[in-house]
């Protein structure tokens, strides 16, 4: 089972590469892995846990919470690839009409 524990330095990390799609594709595959990480660890409490339910059922609240909140960082991270995305085309076409100014001006 696998505890989701940040450090100062990995959360400044990920804020600085906010507008770096590279960096928030790889973002998303890890929390899609841990996501998927976590259902089967949900699974496999609840198959050993299957004798003990009030205690299998508070793994399993924990493990769903986990989850959510997983699902929710993807979404904003998501959201911002879009946005960065979004910047990265307009600043594009703003460069290419500024270089055909100049070419033209000269």
């Amino acid at each position: 089972m696998r505890l989701l524990c940040l450090s100062v330095n990995q959360v400044k990390d990920m804020d600085e590469d906010l507008c770096n799609p590279a960096a928030l594709l790889k973002r998303i595959s890890e929390l899609e892995r841990e996501r998927d990480e976590l259902q089967l660890d949900i699974e496999q409490l609840c198959m050993q846990q299957s004798g003990m339910s009030s205690k299998a059922d508070a793994l399993s609240k924990i493990q769903t919470r986990r989850i959510t909140t997983l699902k929710q960082e993807l979404e904003v991270s998501k959201h911002k690839l879009e946005e960065c995305t979004k910047k990265n085309c307009k600043l594009h076409e703003e460069l290419t009409e500024i270089y055909n100014i100049k070419v033209q001006t000269f």
